[in-house]
């Protein structure tokens, strides 16, 4: 055990340190990487979501804390009802007792305007109920106006603690640096962000969340949601966030080994923004 810790928090000062090399950077909102349940769900990033957060490997979706599990995801994020500024995404995370491996690919953006981001992460329980995660994200803007390749590559870390079996506190920390680009008289940047979430399970059928966001120079961004499941295979999900304010509202349905979730956020300037994922998932 002790061999696996010194090997993970190595791995973590070494992809810290490679953003003193990064070479290019440019802006992207964490957000438009989730999927459709965390939409709905106020945005919660280090909870909610089945990939943001690389420390997430126990949640309230298992029936026993040692499980093994399997997803295979494919969602867009139409936001503002804006084909142009869309998010596409899809992702794979298979967790294994103890150990949790994942991939997300994002793209956002279309033909002339365009940043992916592919991210590769590794979590570990390194004891009763407390785990930790590192993502690598390889991130790259293409634009029509700009002949030079702009790419980054930055990490985040998250770290959950789950004390007793319906609470989950968790932090993530995303770009450790901040660093800067100029690019067509404009300066550009991949803010570091920094989240702390709180879950706790009422009952089988009722979680609420909660979380607080700072992000860079804009102010804190406080987060609530709940989850109500008043069967087996459907919850409704509503949530609430201040920066900006909006409400949020979805939907998920479990068929089998197939689960599809629909949300909602609503802009009181820009409007609405629907989202959908597709999630396949075997646990055992």
């Amino acid at each position: 055990m002790k061999c696996s810790r010194h090997i993970l928090l190595s791995f973590i000062v070494y992809i810290s340190l490679s953003c003193l090399i990064i070479n290019k950077a440019y802006s992207i909102d964490i957000t438009d990487m989730t999927g459709a349940r965390t939409h709905s769900l106020a945005n919660i990033l280090t909870i909610t979501d089945d990939y943001i957060n690389p420390s997430i490997i126990i949640d309230f979706d298992s029936d026993k804390p040692d499980y093994k599990r399997r997803i295979m995801t494919l969602g867009v994020n139409n936001n503002f009802m804006i084909s142009e500024i869309s998010t596409m995404l899809a992702g794979f995370r298979m967790t294994n007792g103890n150990n949790d491996f994942s991939v997300l690919i994002t793209r956002y953006g279309y033909q002339h305007f365009n940043e992916t981001v592919c991210g590769l992460s590794v979590g570990r329980v390194l004891g009763k109920g407390l785990s930790l995660g590192v993502r690598l994200n390889y991130y790259r803007m293409d634009h029509i106006d700009n002949e030079e390749n702009i790419f980054a590559l930055y990490p985040d870390i998250g770290l959950t603690y789950q004390p007793v079996e319906n609470i989950i506190l968790s932090l993530l920390i995303t770009n450790p640096f901040t660093i800067t680009y100029h690019a067509s008289d404009n300066n550009y940047y991949l803010p570091f962000s920094y989240s702390l979430g709180f879950a706790y399970g009422v009952s089988r059928t009722l979680d609420f969340f909660f979380e607080v966001e700072k992000s860079y120079n804009i102010p804190f961004c406080f987060k609530s949601a709940f989850s109500w499941k008043p069967f087996k295979r459907l919850n409704f999900n509503i949530g609430y966030l201040t920066e900006p304010r909006m409400p949020t509202a979805g939907i998920g349905i479990k068929i089998r080994h197939m689960r599809a979730d629909f949300s909602c956020q609503y802009h009181t300037v820009l409007g609405f923004s629907p989202s959908v994922s597709l999630s396949y998932i075997i646990n055992r």
